[in-house]
């Protein structure tokens, strides 16, 4: 223990004596892309056809992570000296949309069920930095990710042969996501105070909504939202659900339903700006 706490003290002076002038604060805008990372499965594509005597069928895999797609960000930072320093990322994520479809072909008969998955999430990941010294200064930042104001919608369509339609929204949100970051990158001076930033960037996240609610709902062009009960249209998602049997239900209050967990990370780069005050 006297072997750890002399360690601490150290490394403290060794900040403070980066010297006074050489203390700033930053502000960074920058923007990029996440590839899906720990990827899962999301939904699959189906055909299948029905000749009245022999039926085939050929399903593929959707697999990805909610984490992929563009962000957006406002990074706030403090530089104890020239090498050391905590930041305060700001990000928007606005995840890629996923597409599926479902078909089904008979004598006489055919339906067609497409649909989509989007997300969105607002990030916010408190980090410690380390930075080189010079003109092109290599930096790395190691962080824990707060993810808030989380969405993902379901969109899907459905339509048959015999003119019948369904359309169908359900979203999920609310909870909050805990995950970890670390990015490498490069900071190149263009002067005094500006300068140009690049990184690559990963994030290690799931998530699990608290709540879904259906928003939308029309059959054959009608809807029949307003006709369901609170029951139908939404739920709750808890880490233990249990009941007795027979009963009845109240329909006034959310389904509870067991909680389950969604991917968000990703593997991406991002560039920007800062200036520093």
């Amino acid at each position: 223990m006297m072997r750890l706490t002399k360690i601490i003290t150290a490394f403290a002076l060794m900040i403070a004596a980066g010297g006074a002038n050489a203390q700033s604060f930053f502000v960074e805008v920058d923007a990029g892309y996440g590839f899906s990372n720990a990827s899962q499965e999301i939904d699959y594509n189906s055909v299948t056809n029905d000749n009245g005597t022999t039926t085939s069928w050929s399903d593929e895999l959707i697999a990805g992570s909610f984490g992929k797609g563009i962000n957006m960000g406002l990074n706030l930072g403090y530089m104890f000296n020239e090498n050391f320093g905590a930041g305060l990322n700001m990000n928007y994520l606005m995840g890629a949309t996923y597409e599926f479809s479902y078909s089904y072909t008979a004598v006489g008969y055919n339906s067609s069920t497409t649909g989509t998955y989007k997300a969105n999430m607002t990030r916010i990941m408190p980090s410690l930095i380390v930075q080189g010294s010079g003109e092109i200064a290599p930096y790395a930042r190691l962080g824990i990710v707060l993810g808030m104001g989380s969405k993902v919608v379901y969109d899907e369509d459905y339509s048959n042969s015999n003119g019948d339609t369904e359309k169908y929204i359900y979203e999920v949100n609310e909870g909050l996501a805990m995950g970890t970051s670390a990015e490498v990158g490069v900071n190149v001076k263009f002067s005094e105070n500006l300068s140009f930033i690049a990184c690559l960037r990963g994030v290690n996240m799931n998530w699990s909504p608290n709540h879904g609610v259906l928003t939308t709902y029309n059959v054959n062009g009608i809807d029949v939202l307003p006709l369901l009960t609170t029951r139908d249209k939404e739920a709750v998602y808890l880490d233990e659900v249990s009941g007795t049997s027979p009963s009845t239900p109240n329909e006034s209050q959310p389904d509870e339903q067991l909680r389950f967990y969604l991917p968000f990370s990703s593997i991406g780069f991002n560039i920007g700006v800062r200036y520093t005050l």
